[in-house]
C-alpha cells in the first residue's frame, strides 16, 4: 500500500520527507490542503496536534515531521548501522533542525527587518557542518551511507542558496556534498521535475521567485541582473559551465538552444529581451500606458541594435575592426544622446525608469570599458550613466563581488 502524505502546496516541513521517499524509490499519494480548507477548520481539528504534515502508512497515522522522518528511516534502513551511528545521526539532525528553525523564524517573522543579520551569522552556522563533512571520509554526516539527516541538510543548503546564492562559496566540503547528493539519480530527477520546481519553498511567498540560468559572464544577463537588483528583487543563479553546455544535454532542453533561461514560478522564458519585457511588466518598468510601452519597445530595439554591433565586434572582429568600431561609435551614441537630452526626467521614455533604461545603461557601461572616453562628447548620456549608477541598489550591486567577479564576455575580450 502506498504512503499518503497530507500537506500544503509548499515544500515547507514536508519536503525532507518527499526528498527521502524519492531517493529511496518509494511512491506516495499526496493530499494537498489549501489555505482556505485549512482556515475552515475541519482538517485542522482532525489533526492530533492541529498541524500538518500528516503521514499514513496503512493503519498507522503519524504527525510531527521528525517523527515521520525517523519512522521512514528505520523502515528504509537509513538510520545508521548500529546504536552509535543512530545516536550520532540524531545529533546531526537536531543541529540541522536548529538551522531550519532559525530559517523559518527569519522567513515568517523577521524577513524584512533582520535578513542582513541572519546572513552575517549564516557562515558560523554552516562552518559547523563544513567541519563535520571535511572530517568524514564517508561523504555523509555520519558513516558511509546516507541517512535521513543528510536529506534534511541537503534541503537546507538548497534553500539557503536561494536566500543567498553565495552562501556556500567559502565551504568546499558543503559544496561537494551538495553536488554529490544532488547527483544521485532519483534526487537529480526529482530536483529537475516540475513538481519540485513549481512548488514554492514557503507559504508566505518570501524568497526570490526568479531563477536565472546562464554562463559565468555578464553577457546577455547583465541588464536583467541590474534591473532585478534595482527593483529590490532577489534571484537564484544557476551557473552553466561551458564544458557542460558543449555536451548538449542542457542545450537540448532550451527552446531555441540558447541561454539565458529565467524561471518565474511555473513560467519558463528564453530570449533575453522577452525576459526583460516580462520583468518590466512585473515591476512597473514598462511605461504608464500603451503609448509609453510602444516607445519603450522602440528604444529597447535601438539598444539591441547597438548591442548586436558590440557583440559582433567582441566575438568576430575585435582584432581587425576595433579601431573602426570606435570611430563609428559616436554616430550610434548620438541617437540616444538626442533622446535623453529631450526628456527632462533623464530616462529614455516618460518620467520613470523602464527596462530599456537598464538595457541602455548596461550597454554604455560595457562601452566605457571598451573606450573610456566614448561618452566625453555626449553629456546627456554621461549624466544618464551617473544617474543610474547612483541609484542606491544599483550602486550596491555594481560594488558587489557578484558583479565584479564576472567577466563581461565569454572570450575574455572587452
Amino acid at each position: 500500500m502506498a504512503y499518503v502524505l497530507t500537506y500544503f502546496p509548499v515544500r515547507g516541513r514536508a519536503e525532507a520527507i518527499r526528498l527521502m521517499l524519492k531517493d529511496q524509490g518509494k511512491d506516495w499519494t499526496e493530499v494537498t490542503v489549501t489555505r482556505d480548507m485549512w482556515l475552515e477548520g475541519t482538517v485542522k481539528n482532525s489533526c492530533l496536534f492541529g498541524q500538518l504534515p500528516k503521514f499514513e502508512d496503512g493503519d498507522l497515522t503519524l504527525y510531527q515531521t521528525n517523527a515521520i522522518r525517523r519512522y521512514l528511516a528505520r523502515k528504509l534502513g537509513i538510520y545508521g548501522k548500529d546504536d552509535k551511528e543512530e545516536a550520532l545521526i540524531d545529533m546531526m539532525d537536531d543541529a540541522v533542525q536548529d538551522l531550519q528553525n532559525k530559517y523559518i523564524k527569519l522567513i515568517y517573522q523577521e524577513y524584512d527587518t533582520k535578513k542582513e543579520d541572519y546572513l552575517k551569522q549564516l557562515p558560523c552556522d554552516l562552518a559547523r557542518f563544513e567541519k563535520v563533512l571535511a572530517c568524514n571520509e564517508g561523504g555523509f554526516l555520519v558513516g558511509k551511507q546516507i541517512s535521513f539527516a543528510d536529506y534534511a541538510l541537503l534541503l537546507q543548503l538548497l534553500h539557503h542558496e536561494v536566500l543567498c546564492p553565495s552562501a556556500l562559496d567559502n565551504f568546499p566540503s558543503l559544496q561537494a556534498y551538495r553536488d554529490r547528493l544532488s547527483a544521485r539519480p532519483n534526487i537529480k530527477a526529482y530536483l529537475e521535475s516540475q513538481a519540485f520546481k513549481n512548488t514554492p519553498i514557503n507559504g508566505n511567498g518570501k524568497l526570490p521567485p526568479y531563477t536565472i540560468t546562464y554562463f559565468a559572464v555578464r553577457g546577455r544577463c547583465g541588464a536583467m541582473r541590474i534591473m532585478l537588483a534595482d527593483q529590490g528583487q532577489e534571484w537564484k543563479e544557476v551557473v552553466v559551465n561551458f564544458d557542460d553546455w558543449m555536451k548538449g544535454d542542457l542545450k537540448a532542453t532550451c527552446v531555441f538552444g540558447q541561454l539565458p533561461k529565467v524561471q518565474d514560478g511555473d513560467l519558463e522564458l528564453f530570449q533575453s529581451n522577452a525576459i526583460l519585457r516580462h520583468l518590466g511588466r512585473n515591476h512597473g518598468a514598462y511605461g504608464s500606458n500603451n503609448k509609453e510601452a510602444a516607445q519603450i519597445d522602440m528604444m529597447n530595439d535601438g539598444v539591441e541594435d547597438l548591442r548586436l554591433k558590440y557583440v559582433k565586434l567582441i566575438y568576430q572582429e575585435y582584432d581587425t575592426g576595433k579601431e573602426q568600431y570606435i570611430k563609428d561609435l559616436p554616430g550610434h551614441l548620438s541617437k540616444f544622446e538626442a533622446v535623453i537630452a529631450k526628456n527632462k526626467s533623464g530616462f529614455l521614455v516618460g518620467d520613470k525608469v523602464s527596462f530599456a533604461d537598464y538595457s541602455l545603461f548596461e550597454v554604455l557601461l560595457n562601452h566605457q570599458v571598451l573606450c573610456p572616453t566614448c561618452l566625453d562628447t555626449h553629456p546627456a548620456l554621461k549624466k544618464f550613466v551617473a544617474m543610474m549608477s547612483a541609484r542606491p541598489k544599483i550602486k550596491a550591486f555594481l560594488d558587489s563581488d557578484d558583479f565584479k567577479k564576472l567577466p563581461i564576455n565569454g572570450n575574455g575580450k572587452q
